[in-house]
């Protein structure tokens, strides 16, 4: 917990009790949850937090760089434990967001016309296709453990 009063702390915002659960749950989340999702989880431990708690809190951590903000292909808004500069892999299937790197796109320049339209805070790449699980959905494979010898 002292580790995630620091967190808060040096971010600038006071490390409330309901701060800190939200932050320990984004901080072993291994996906992009959803605030729904986080509230879920949150719920198991703190029963009295509210949804808009937890969207409050998010919105925080991303306006103090806690955490990013990530839009999945159904215009929801995703957060991701991890604010340093990577890039997203979204699939437009099942919506399921994974980390990548993209070569090169830490030095993406931005074009003047984007830079007359006001200041750039981040640039993120985002790749979008068909991840292979849905891939191997629908050409009716089954996972290769559980797949029957031939």
């Amino acid at each position: 917990m002292d580790t995630l009063r620091d967190i808060c702390r040096r971010a600038g915002l006071k490390a409330t009790h309901q701060r800190l659960e939200i932050l320990r749950e984004m901080l072993q989340a291994k996906d992009h949850p959803s605030a729904e999702q986080i509230h879920q989880r949150v719920l198991r431990r703190l029963p009295t937090v509210s949804l808009d708690t937890v969207y409050r809190t998010l919105a925080a951590f991303d306006q103090h760089g806690v955490i990013a903000r990530v839009f999945s292909s159904a215009s929801c808004v995703r957060y991701d434990p991890a604010p340093e500069r990577h890039d997203h892999f979204v699939c437009v299937k099942c919506n399921r967001i994974m980390d990548c790197r993209v070569s090169g796109a830490g030095r993406l320049r931005v074009p003047a016309t984007v830079r007359t339209m006001g200041t750039v805070e981040r640039i993120q790449v985002e790749v979008r296709g068909v991840c292979i699980r849905c891939l191997n959905r629908a050409r009716g494979r089954r996972r290769w453990w559980k797949q029957t010898p031939e």
